[in-house]
């Protein structure tokens, strides 16, 4: 399967790349929202996995622009909280049209198993 990552974590995505990678997967990365939206309109993708806490383009109005232009995209949301509570942030996602939600701290176990379930459904 395609897909793209977005987090402006680099630790974070180069580790959620090479576990996808290691999978199978193709895997191109965005560092922020506005990236992630210039690769949607470039290329096509099975699934997108998006932080939602990023500077210049949030992962929320990342996940309204799929929602619009690419409505059979699978979407998965992951974030940490911030400020607020993540719980907040991943139920505003659900809302959104995320189809799954992860929050940071993860383990890749979890991670790619959420994956592979957003995949086949």
């Amino acid at each position: 399967m395609r897909i793209l990552l977005v987090d402006d974590e680099k630790a974070i995505l180069d580790l959620m790349a090479l576990s996808l990678k290691k999978r199978g997967h193709s895997v191109v990365t965005a560092l922020n929202g506005l990236q992630g939206c210039a690769l949607l309109a470039d290329q096509v993708f099975d699934l997108m996995i998006t932080d939602l806490i990023m500077p210049e383009m949030s992962g929320m109005s990342l996940i309204q622009h799929v929602t619009i232009h690419y409505p059979d995209m699978k979407v998965i949301a992951v974030t940490g909280g911030g400020k607020v509570h993540s719980e907040d942030y991943l139920l505003q996602a659900l809302a959104a049209g995320a189809q799954a939600i992860i929050r940071k701290p993860f383990t890749i176990s979890g991670f790619l198993d959420r994956v592979e379930k957003v995949l086949n459904e």
